[in-house]
Formats: C-alpha cells, structure tokens, sequence
C-alpha cells in the first residue's frame, strides 16, 4: 500500500493502459517519417472501420436510448469530423518531382493532440471505471463515432488535397 492505493502490478489493470501507450509511442515515432500517399487508396480505411464500427453498433445489444444519448453520440461523431479535418490539415503534403509521388508526414503538433486524444480516453475510462452504469454504452457508442468521423474526414481530406498537388 502506498498512500492508500495497492501497488501490486495486477496484468488485467495495466493492460487496458499500456497498450494505448504502446500505440501512441508507435504513432509517434512513425508519424514523423516521410511516406508516399497512395491517393487512390484513402477509401480503404474508412470503408473498414465503418463496417467493423457499424457492425459493431449493430450487433452489439443496448438498452433504448434517449434523445441525450442520441445528441451526445451526434455531437461525438461531429467531433471527430473536425479533428480528422484538422488532423489532415495538419498532415504535411508535398509532390516529389522526381518520382511523381505524394509524400506525407504528420505535423509534431498533430502527432501531440492524438496522443492526448488517446491519453484522454484512456484517463477517462479508468477515472470514471464503473461509475457510468448505464451510461458506459453511450460513452462507449460515442468513441466509436468520434473515431469513425475521424477516419472518414481525415481521409476524405486528405485525397482533396492530395488531388490538388498532382500536377496535370
């Protein structure tokens, strides 16, 4: 015990933290590189996470929401339109001349606010624990509508502006 607090390294406790710290040190470190942007390609991801995110709603058994409930999800997947609006914007673009590609790389800034988006949820959820009750499936909806606003704009974005930069 150490201030009240049980300090044995319990698996089923630092798992659900460390994996979202693992991913973000991923992002991190990949984000900054330089990669081609296969244009053609930017309708892959958000095809995906619709369907397993979709699927996933569907499927997934819930009481009847209410009309905040339905606000809240709405103005969560709103949300994460203007952050993968954002995010893409500050995606960093350039045509490469001599091999004809669209090279990308995410901003430092970019990088930082995902993390902290991440980080965020991940306080979140182990701040509120099981304090929700039958709210967890809302806040658990909603997630997943920010996330699949996020892709869907983030790409969409990104492919306008990527059609911008290919030379005629």
């Amino acid at each position: 015990m150490l201030f009240g607090y049980d300090t044995r390294m319990d698996p089923a406790k630092i798992m659900p933290l460390a994996i979202p710290l693992v991913f973000v040190a991923v992002i991190a470190l990949r984000a900054r590189r330089e990669r081609p942007l296969h244009p053609d390609r930017l309708w892959i991801a958000p095809l995906i996470v619709a369907l397993l995110i979709g699927s996933g709603l569907y499927f997934t058994p819930h009481p009847l929401f209410g009309a905040g409930a339905y606000a809240a999800m709405a103005l969560a997947g709103v949300a994460g339109i203007a952050f993968g609006w954002w995010r893409a914007h500050a995606t960093v673009l350039r045509h490469d001349p001599e091999t004809g590609r669209i090279m990308a790389s995410q901003s430092n800034l970019a990088v930082a606010v995902l993390a902290g988006v991440v980080l965020l949820r991940v306080g979140a959820r182990e701040a509120l624990g099981d304090t929700l009750g039958a709210q967890a499936a809302v806040v658990a909806d909603a997630s997943l509508l920010f996330a699949l606003g996020m892709v869907v704009a983030l790409r969409v974005a990104l492919w306008r502006r990527a059609k911008g930069l290919v030379p005629a």
